[in-house]
């Protein structure tokens, strides 16, 4: 089938997805005394307390090929419901992780609620100051829907 031509669009959209927590420096310095990937977690937050933030910016962006195919980048790794959710959408999203950056995993609700690695150790090894709060999934989602919504009804 051949798609029709348009023109190509693109659109941006920046979300900030809240933590559970920011740890204080005094308890930072009890954990760096530690051994193990917590001890080097909190050191790389001491040396770098820019990172102590409340928040970290999520870059959506959408970039229109033709009508009936969209690609939706985000700069994190995302797990499969959220490419799931945004084909559900519109037909022809085809889901880019990892693009314009990486800001490390991106769980959904249900994983933060039972624990593990999305959810809570993988912010070790992306210098996260917490396992992310639990309303992410629903921002994630609107904003994709609105980004969606924006971007294709641009075609």
């Amino acid at each position: 089938e051949v798609l029709p031509c348009s023109s190509i669009r693109s659109e941006r959209l920046t979300i900030a997805l809240p933590f559970q927590r920011v740890p204080g420096i005094e308890d930072l310095q009890n954990e760096a005394a530690r051994g193990g990937i917590s001890g080097e977690w909190s050191r790389l937050l001491l040396s770098y307390p820019e990172r102590l933030l409340p928040s970290i910016p999520l870059e959506l962006s959408c970039l229109n090929l033709a009508q009936g195919l969209s690609l939706l980048a985000v700069n994190a790794e995302t797990v499969v419901e959220y490419g799931l959710f945004a084909k559900s959408l519109a037909g022809g999203v085809l889901p880019l992780p990892y693009s314009n950056g990486m800001i490390g995993y991106l769980p959904t609700e249900s994983q933060l609620r039972e624990g593990g690695y999305e959810s809570e150790e993988s912010g070790y090894y992306f210098g996260l100051p917490s396992p992310f709060a639990h309303s992410v999934e629903q921002l994630v989602k609107g904003g994709a829907a609105l980004l969606l919504q924006r971007g294709i009804s641009r075609l």
